[in-house]
């Protein structure tokens, strides 16, 4: 058994969503990576959008907004998978439960990245008690921001993950889609 298109187009939305928001934010991106994996009648898959960070950090803020612009990157590739079920506002526990499904990966990466926006952001103001509101409060933010940039581009996230589900035919090869390539594919023209 394979992946349907639609499963391809779900792996293929996610990673084009982490890709291009990195992108729009001013981060360096190269490839993106799809394997569909097949052994009898167990399917899997390996997926990767390589972007490529070079934070430069003088102040203390510069370091808040790369956290925060992560989180949003990391955000997008599931907003992108599940946008048309989606609403701005989540809670925490609901996105908890969505990442587990398709993206518990970045699911771990947003909460230790939270630990550490919360130390800078609330530096002073750090407790036990407020843990919960202050890190919802950061992850609502981020994912706000993210909605709105997927929801700015998901109609070229959808028609790119069309196109690249056909070209990524076969099961156990491993495609790479260039810069270069994503940008043409992306382009609204």
């Amino acid at each position: 058994m394979s992946y349907s298109k639609e499963q391809k187009k779900a792996v293929i939305c996610h990673e084009l969503g982490h890709w291009l928001i990195a992108q729009s934010l001013g981060y360096k991106v190269a490839e993106i990576k799809i394997k569909f994996n097949r052994v009898a009648q167990y399917c899997s898959h390996d997926a990767h959008a390589n972007i490529l960070p070079q934070p430069d950090f003088m102040y203390i803020n510069d370091i808040y907004k790369y956290i925060d612009d992560r989180i949003v990157i990391l955000c997008s590739g599931l907003i992108s998978e599940n946008f048309s079920e989606l609403s701005k506002e989540i809670i925490k526990k609901d996105a908890q439960t969505l990442f587990s499904k398709t993206a518990s990966d970045d699911y771990k990466k947003i909460n230790e990245l939270l630990l550490i926006a919360r130390g800078i952001k609330f530096s002073g103001n750090i407790s036990e008690d407020s843990e919960r509101m202050q890190r919802n409060e950061i992850f609502q933010t981020c994912w706000g921001r993210a909605m709105n940039l997927v929801g700015e581009n998901h109609e070229n996230i959808s028609k790119a993950s069309e196109y690249i589900a056909i070209k990524a035919e076969k099961d156990n090869f491993c495609y790479r889609f260039y810069q270069k390539d994503l940008s043409q594919i992306l382009s609204p023209d």
